[in-house]
């Protein structure tokens, strides 16, 4: 009976002694917990061989395809208008005039003063021709028939003299009208009706925003590789359609006090939404890189004069990869080697990276 106590206690002892060990110690499931591997969150995008352009930019301001100060040439008081500012005006349109009845009256008088200059040729010389026939058969001398010559072709200079003042005064009349010498709307109209314009003087401003002009400078170093007929991409914030410019002209030599070449583009103006004087942007193609590695500066990581870039493999870990670079254009680097096409490059979270890290792709 005894021995039979004794085993049962013994077996209670051996039953609490293995329930104890079977139960976790905290100390040990808190190192278990700290060696559970966490996966680091990165983003990946995967090389890829494609074409990456290279553009020249520029910023400047806009200029209409026609943009001239109109001057007055004759002087008068302001009689009549016919535009107002804004308005379109045809090449050869009046845009107003000046009163010139004094320039009418100064037409008579040259019209009356060439039919006499052109009188008083006719008698010159028909007095010249008699004072020929008469000094040949010896019945004047020669210095009355000299003289005959010399009324004659005094005559004709007088007649000269008079179509001159004849034109200069068909000229006075017309100019006391403005007429616009190109198409273009008026800007900046300085006529006011009663008022006094000299001349030299500026009537107006004509511009035409049809077709538009911009003026630029590129450096040395951009002048290369650009040509006559080049397409230009412009980008404004007034214009929702996109807008495309040629290169119209290329100077060989620099700006005056300057180290950039002139440039010009024209480009179409649909809508007419933009105006002369806006300020756009532009990018012209130099170059393109057909069928390149490359990915954004932004994904290397720099070790002294080494660079790296993480990719993925397919058991989601990290694999560390010197690189070599070509090309920098813009943000954008050419990758010569280290990464193949296909690869799952890094493009976010790569500080927290190592060589090996456990990473979960985030889309």
């Amino acid at each position: 009976m005894n021995k039979i106590i004794k085993l049962l206690i013994s077996g209670l002892l051996l039953s609490i002694l293995f329930t104890g060990c079977a139960k976790s110690n905290p100390a040990t499931q808190a190192m278990n917990s700290k060696n559970v591997e966490k996966p680091v969150p990165v983003m990946v995008e995967t090389a890829t061989l494609a074409d990456l352009e290279e553009y020249i930019s520029f910023t400047a301001k806009l200029e209409g395809i026609t943009d001239i100060y109109l001057t007055s040439e004759s002087s008068g008081k302001v009689m009549e208008l016919k535009k107002q500012l804004g308005d379109w005006i045809e090449k050869g349109e009046a845009i107003g005039s000046i009163e010139n009845d004094s320039y009418q009256n100064m037409l008579i008088q040259a019209r009356a003063s060439l039919l006499s200059a052109e009188a008083s040729v006719e008698l010159a010389e028909l007095q010249m021709e008699t004072s020929e026939k008469l000094f040949m058969e010896a019945r004047i001398s020669r210095s009355e028939y000299i003289s005959a010559q010399s009324s004659y072709k005094q005559a004709q200079a007088a007649r000269e003299n008079a179509r001159v003042a004849l034109k200069q005064s068909e000229l006075n009349v017309k100019n006391a009208q403005f007429t616009a010498p190109v198409s273009g709307y008026i800007s900046d109209l300085k006529l006011e009706i009663g008022s006094y314009i000299g001349i030299g003087q500026q009537v107006c401003r004509i511009v035409d925003n049809r077709k538009l002009v911009i003026k630029t400078g590129l450096s040395e170093a951009d002048i290369f590789g650009i040509k006559k007929g080049q397409k230009v991409n412009i980008i404004s914030d007034h214009s929702e359609i996109p807008v495309n410019g040629k290169i119209t002209g290329i100077g060989i030599a620099p700006i005056n006090g300057s180290i950039h070449y002139p440039v010009e583009i024209e480009l179409e103006n649909p809508g007419k939404s933009l105006l002369p004087g806006m300020v756009v942007s532009g990018n012209i193609l130099r170059k393109t890189y057909e069928k390149v590695l490359y990915t954004s500066i932004n994904n290397l990581t720099q070790i002294y004069d080494e660079y790296l870039l993480y990719t993925i493999n397919d058991e989601n870990r990290a694999e560390q990869h010197k690189v070599k670079l070509g090309s920098q254009i813009e943000r954008n680097v050419i990758i010569i080697s280290g990464i193949n096409p296909g690869d799952r490059v890094v493009i976010e979270g790569a500080s927290s990276l190592n060589n090996n890290s456990l990473v979960e792709i985030k889309n």
